[in-house]
């Protein structure tokens, strides 16, 4: 029998196995997916009665993370999708650290990404949407700017009015100013924290400047003469292959073999027969391609096991990758056919119908 005077926690985290690993799945991406679509928004929560709650209340476009600890896996998933996310993480340290720890992640795959913040007091979303539907919805509604949140966030739990709560201030935000990538909208955020901490953008500047040798060391990785090319790529090169070889597509129309890597996927798509089952396409290729075969025809795809049997999923899919990875091959071209105006002038006009395509 259960004790009643024992209070059980909400969630229990399952451990990972061989077969399921938390980190590649969103609870709801199946069920979601199309509600997320309509929306042009994913709302990312924390846990499964988080998601189940704000569904309940008429906000369908939600997708739960299964913790706090938000992965590349799963900012994968949600792009298949749509490109703006709102995260409505729980409203304790926890909770904003994984949104400081989530923010490299989500601008290095391109997504805009807003916050919902929670009025005082509140937990997390299942406790708000149980308690007021029509205040979850108005907060989802309302999310604001992810620096702006993090921002007023550190501000109101640290406190600015005296000197140690100001350095203590700016060595917290130092770090995630110092990694927004736009000038302007840095500058933007320098100036305002330079402003509500009554000090001079010139002294928050030195503070960014200072973080970013930390964040040199402990963040980015060596740098190599081939490093900038290959990880996207290379990914985006495999999933491709996956995507083909599982659902049995003909080869895209528009496919540049040469945007892809390694070569062996462009040696086995060379030799690619979608008339043959994949045991005999298998059996034709060179040993040296079994492994990169293998690898591919048998990795999970889509947010369902059915996903490859999807054509318009797949169609999108293939659409989605194909543009992707002709844009990081064409800036890769202008960044090495600098002294060619008539190739680059070239160049950056296809750039431009993609990025226009994609918008």
């Amino acid at each position: 029998m259960l004790d009643p005077g024992i209070k059980e926690a909400k969630y229990i985290n399952s451990p990972e196995t061989p077969v399921y690993h938390k980190g590649r799945h969103l609870y709801g991406i199946f069920e979601n997916r199309d509600a997320v679509r309509r929306a042009g928004r994913a709302v990312l929560v924390e846990g499964e009665l988080d998601a189940i709650s704000s569904w309940q209340t008429g906000v369908k476009n939600v997708l739960a993370v299964k913790g706090t600890a938000l992965t590349s896996d799963q900012v994968r998933l949600v792009r298949r999708y749509t490109r703006n996310v709102s995260l409505a993480l729980d409203a304790d340290p926890a909770g904003w650290e994984a949104l400081e720890r989530s923010l490299p992640i989500l601008e290095d795959h391109q997504l805009n990404l807003r916050v919902i913040t929670f009025p005082a007091g509140a937990k997390d979303p299942d406790d708000i949407a149980k308690s007021d539907p029509k205040n979850w919805r108005d907060l989802v509604d309302k999310a604001v700017g992810v620096y702006e949140a993090i921002v007023e966030e550190t501000l109101a739990r640290v406190g600015f009015q005296t000197g140690e709560q100001k350095k203590t201030v700016s060595e917290r935000l130092a770090p995630v100013i110092a990694r927004i990538k736009n000038p302007v909208e840095q500058d933007h955020w320098i100036n305002t924290l330079a402003k509500r901490l009554e000090v001079s953008p010139d002294s928050v500047r030195r503070q960014i400047s200072a973080s970013k040798s930390g964040l040199a060391t402990s963040h980015q990785p060596p740098a190599t003469s081939h490093q900038p090319r290959a990880p996207r790529q290379e990914t985006l090169s495999k999933y491709l292959l996956s995507l083909i070889l599982q659902s049995r597509f003909p080869l895209p129309a528009g496919l540049g073999l040469r945007w892809l890597i390694p070569v062996g996927i462009r040696q086995i798509l060379e030799l690619y027969n979608p008339q043959l089952s994949l045991a005999d396409f298998r059996a034709g290729l060179p040993a040296e391609l079994h492994q990169l075969f293998d690898e591919s025809a048998l990795v999970e795809l889509g947010p369902g096991p059915d996903a490859v049997s999807d054509t318009a999923w797949v169609e999108t899919e293939i659409a989605d990758t194909l543009r992707d990875l002709e844009r990081l091959w064409i800036k890769q071209e202008i960044r090495d056919q600098k002294a060619n105006p008539g190739l680059l002038s070239t160049l950056l006009a296809r750039l431009n119908q993609l990025e226009a395509a994609e918008g």
